[in-house]
């Protein structure tokens, strides 16, 4: 694991999500798709992601350069991380031991 690449919430409809960090919190988005939104920030990267809406969380995601040597570890230490493929890149996701989201993915 090295940076973080992504913070992003699920949300349960983009264009009302998109909507309120536009025209309520003045956030605009550098990009915009049916799943994914990538707001406009300085520094960090901070998304909306359709679904798992209602959570009331944020997934942390780090960049990470061997994904299954992350996995080896995480199984070790009793973790079952899920793969999810994304367009920028494989990732593995899985709970922290208090239950927060994390997620770690190797970019193309």
């Amino acid at each position: 694991m090295r940076a973080v690449d992504t913070i992003f919430a699920g949300v349960s409809d983009m264009n009302r999500a998109v909507a309120f960090y536009r025209d309520v919190l003045g956030i605009g988005s550098v990009y915009e798709s049916a799943y994914w939104t990538t707001l406009d920030t300085e520094g960090v990267s901070v998304a909306l992601h359709l679904g798992g809406g209602g959570s009331g969380g944020w997934t942390l995601c780090f960049r990470c350069d061997d994904l299954e040597s992350l996995r080896t570890k995480l199984k070790a230490a009793g973790v079952d991380p899920v793969d999810h493929e994304t367009p920028r890149g494989p990732t593995l996701q899985f709970t922290d031991p208090d239950g927060n989201a994390v997620q770690a993915i190797h970019l193309r």
